[in-house]
């Protein structure tokens, strides 16, 4: 039992690390980030906030709506990223503020954003696998495709959309970074989720 809370604990801890990566790597590439960033850089700028703490506050927001319809679907696993996240964020933003100063050009900009999209879609794949319980996010979409008997993807891509004109409407910047983004995460959720079945 306690071998198991370790590698879980493990487990979460690396997949909320990739997640604030990921989102710094949106930012910093200022192509346009995925749905998340760019709400979370939209809270930030319409509320006057740090990028932590509209994430700390979104994740809080998600959290309260999966207890109330996709409690079977969220653990501690789920509340530990939510409390995380944006600490993360911050530590992320500092860490690899190196990699980000090595050049501005167009290339490496998108090299930048494809290691966030990988890096996020393996975060969110990792957590529905191998966590008792996934992030709070895909708890709550995979409720909903529950409900409406659709795919994940497709309910997945419909939330995204939706977050990203919110966010856009709030102060965030969309741009062609943005729709590779809606369009690829949640199918590289699913394939990257192939790999590491429950089993």
């Amino acid at each position: 039992m306690k071998e198991r809370f370790w590698k879980s604990l493990g487990t979460v801890t690396l997949s909320t690390a990739m997640i604030g990566a990921a989102t710094c790597c949106y930012v910093r590439a200022g192509l346009g980030g995925d749905s998340i960033a760019v709400f979370l850089e939209g809270l930030s700028v319409a509320g006057g906030i740090s990028l932590g703490t509209a994430s700390w506050g979104l994740n809080i927001v998600l959290l309260t709506l999966a207890f109330l319809v996709a409690r079977k679907h969220i653990g501690w696993t789920t509340v530990f990223s939510c409390l995380f996240t944006g600490l993360f964020v911050d530590v992320a933003d500092v860490l690899m503020a190196p990699i980000f100063a090595l050049s501005d050009g167009v290339l490496y900009r998108w090299v930048i954003f494809a290691a966030g999209l990988l890096l996020l879609t393996a975060s969110c794949a990792l957590m529905i696998c191998r966590c008792p319980g996934m992030s709070v996010l895909d708890a709550v979409v995979t409720r909903v495709a529950e409900k409406l008997r659709c795919s994940f993807r497709s309910v997945r891509m419909t939330i995204d959309a939706a977050l990203m004109l919110t966010g856009f409407l709030l102060g965030g910047v969309v741009g062609i970074g943005s729709v590779a983004a809606v369009l690829g995460t949640g199918p590289l959720i699913q394939w990257f989720s192939q790999f590491g079945k429950k089993g």
